[in-house]
């Protein structure tokens, strides 16, 4: 039973870990898609005041 309860406790850990990871992957991956939007809007703004 203890077995069954340590490897229980490590998969918790490690589940922790690659949730850590996730969140950290998932902000990365918004802070690129504002910095292409910016780019977007910008070039936009730029387009319609040469219009």
């Amino acid at each position: 039973m203890t077995t069954k309860t340590q490897a229980l406790d490590k998969q918790s850990r490690n589940y922790g870990v690659l949730a850590l990871l996730e969140k950290e992957l998932d902000r990365d991956t918004l802070t690129n898609d504002i910095a292409t939007l910016d780019t977007f809007v910008a070039a936009v703004t730029t387009r319609r005041a040469e219009l």
